[in-house]
């Protein structure tokens, strides 16, 4: 088999002894010095962790809000990817920043712009009511002032009702989607706004830049989810109220109108996922086929349990996840609710929430197989639980995959006195890492000057200095040596070269 039908493997066969790793569901001891967490405190009086991004050379961001001198701002920090703080990101790896004039401000959720930059965005309190705000920052940490001269803005609403944001997206033109809900006077209804890259109103989108979207008239369509399909259609998830709580799920087109290939009416709602249940949702991921899974939680009586539900792009109950496109998961504990949803490369689905009862509350992972069915892989259940904080009063409100294949979870741990932001690594197993990539240098990217040219020297039986000679790599690249490219190659790729 030549080199190059071996990097396209992917390690796709099981792994040779340099690739193997800790038992899936196991906490990574590479992370928070040999511990497999770390405790991250932003301010003395409490922090709230609500959202987390992987950057692509493995350092964790961790968002929210801090209540900061009796104020409550948005607030960051980054982790190396050991999980250490990192100190070349604001000021001691942290960042705290005030947003509205009333001192009330809480980032709800976070996302990556394709350049590095970082965008916050939740509500803040203009003295009057609540507003969507949105803050975008250098890769550094620092307030980005080419966004709205000052690098934060709260964005104007009606003036009399309240508007609450609580997901954003980045399209891969920089455009900004923030998804959430105003309440109107007999209801609430999602709501929709597209920022252009300086933070402007996209008037391309809708012609005004937002959109308020009606779901269900005359009950409360709540959004907490967004995301971006690569037609740059937008799809908006949420719960919305009709007797019972449903799923529901809006998708627009890029220019803001209602995207009728989607369930004929661009609007899905749901039935209850189980007999006489609530039906909570929380979280929402695109595959990269199209198809739609959407996580929260589902209460029938006095117990909640995590459940999820997968869709084609058109919106069609997919029969191919759990024989009906719902799953609605036992419970071990009282409630139990899913936060966080992601994607594996080979399709299997990572869910992360909370589980508790009357005395604690822990963080919870779950992974299934692309079927939907829990994958037994991990800790033989598809299921593990995990104490960070000393009083085992946790909450996870974010989960991500890195591009080796271990798992981040992140949230908030109660200290005996307040909340610290929180996180933990946990190894996916052999079968879940993504180990081998044809992104030799690490970037994120598949370049040609990069990586397919060091593919072609490889190929050619060139090794040392002569593979990386005169190759510029980006600034972003982890891997631009020969020894460290040829190490990797070897473990992760089952590559035979002489070290």
């Amino acid at each position: 088999m030549s080199v190059f039908t071996k990097l396209l493997a992917l390690c796709a066969a099981p792994f040779a002894a340099a690739c193997l790793h800790a038992a899936p569901a196991s906490l990574d001891l590479s992370f928070g010095a040999g511990t497999g967490t770390a405790i991250v405190p932003i301010d003395s009086n409490g922090d709230v962790l609500s959202s987390m991004a992987i950057q692509p050379d493995g350092r964790i961001l961790l968002g929210g809000y801090c209540v900061v001198a009796g104020s409550n701002n948005f607030c960051m920090a980054r982790l190396l990817d050991n999980g250490t703080l990192d100190t070349s990101f604001g000021t001691g790896g942290k960042v705290t920043t005030a947003i509205g004039a009333n001192n009330n401000d809480r980032a709800s959720a976070m996302a990556l712009l394709p350049d590095g930059r970082i965008v916050l965005a939740g509500t803040c309190h203009n003295g009057n009511d609540f507003d969507i705000c949105v803050a975008r920052y250098l890769s550094n940490g620092s307030l980005d002032t080419q966004f709205n001269s000052t690098g934060k803005r709260v964005l104007p609403g009606d003036g009399t009702k309240n508007e609450y944001g609580r997901a954003v997206a980045v399209q891969n033109d920089s455009k900004i989607v923030i998804a959430g809900y105003r309440s109107e006077t007999a209801e609430d209804n999602f709501l929709v706004i597209r920022l252009l890259a300086d933070g402007s109103f996209d008037t391309s989108f809708n012609t005004s830049g937002s959109r308020s979207v009606n779901v269900i008239a005359g009950v409360n369509d709540q959004a907490s989810a967004v995301a971006v399909a690569v037609d740059r259609s937008i799809v908006v998830a949420g719960t919305c109220t009709q007797a019972t709580q449903r799923f529901c799920v809006v998708r627009l087109t890029s220019t803001g109108a209602t995207d009728t290939s989607f369930n004929g009416t661009g609007q899905l709602v749901l039935s209850q996922l189980a007999v006489g249940s609530n039906d909570q949702l929380n979280a929402l991921a695109i595959q990269p086929d199209g198809y739609l899974v959407m996580a929260g939680q589902c209460t029938s009586g006095s117990v909640s349990s995590f459940c999820a539900v997968r869709t084609a792009a058109d919106g069609t109950l997919d029969s191919n996840f759990n024989g009906s496109g719902k799953q609605v998961l036992g419970s071990l504990y009282t409630t139990e609710k899913v936060a966080s949803v992601a994607i594996e490369a080979g399709g299997r689905i990572v869910l992360g929430g909370t589980c508790s009862n009357l005395s604690s509350s822990r963080l919870c992972v779950m992974r299934l197989n692309p079927d939907g069915t829990p994958d037994t892989s991990f800790n033989t259940s598809g299921r593990e639980n995990y104490s960070i904080g000393p009083l085992i009063t946790d909450e996870l409100t974010a989960i991500a995959v890195r591009r080796d294949g271990r798992i981040v979870a992140a949230g908030s741990c109660f200290n005996g006195t307040n909340l610290d932001f929180c996180a933990l690594a946990i190894e996916g197993g052999p079968l879940g890492y993504r180990n081998c990539s044809l992104d030799i240098d690490g970037d994120g990217q598949i370049l040609a000057t990069t990586d397919a040219l060091i593919h072609a020297r490889i190929a050619l039986g060139m090794t040392g200095t002569a593979v990386v000679g005169g190759i510029s790599f980006p600034t972003t690249a982890t891997r631009t040596t020969w020894p460290i490219i040829r190490d990797y190659l070897i473990s992760q790729c089952n590559v035979p070269l002489a070290r």
